[in-house]
């Protein structure tokens, strides 16, 4: 337990993250096993963009938690640090449903380009998961290939009037 407010860890571990004090990282770590979730979910976060590899099992612990939030940023931690459970906790969730979760994790398999979710992200877009779509468009950077995928794919889908196509339309213009 500690003694101050959960606001002013917050606000004490934010600022070291943003000062890149990584010769801070083993006292962030030891608040992998704060109570609070948000200083937890904050520790997280920060020894993971120090790369402080250390901390990995503390942030393995972590990942039996049933709060999505903490969970999927305990998936994004892992991934960073090299762990495979990681990718795993991530391909895992975005099995699972379309929960809030699952979509982040769908999400960030192609925004990392994770070779193994690629079927997933295509089956998921198949399905006219709008989410799936913004996955698949990160995997494809080149514009011009996704467009071509669309065309091939879906043009009964690029002239519906739905509210998710005209974001991705809207993404397509601004690449």
């Amino acid at each position: 337990a500690h003694f101050g407010t959960t606001q002013s860890f917050l606000a004490a571990i934010l600022a070291l993250h943003r000062m890149d004090a990584r010769e801070t990282a083993p006292e962030i770590a030891a608040l992998l096993a704060d109570p609070d979730q948000e200083v937890s979910q904050a520790a997280v976060n920060t020894v993971a963009s120090f790369g402080y590899r250390e901390a990995i099992p503390a942030i393995q612990r972590l990942a039996a938690t049933d709060h999505p939030q903490v969970k999927l940023d305990v998936a994004k931690a892992l991934a960073n640090l090299g762990e495979p459970q990681g990718l795993k906790l991530l391909l895992d969730a975005a099995r699972q449903g379309h929960d809030g979760f699952s979509q982040n994790a769908l999400y960030l398999i192609g925004e990392w380009h994770i070779a193994e979710g690629l079927e997933l992200v295509q089956a998921r877009a198949a399905a006219h998961d709008s989410v799936a779509w913004q996955a698949l468009l990160n995997f494809t950077k080149d514009p011009g290939a996704f467009r071509a995928l669309l065309k091939q794919q879906y043009r009964t889908y690029l002239r519906a009037p739905r509210r998710g196509w005209i974001g991705l339309a809207r993404l397509l213009e601004e690449r």
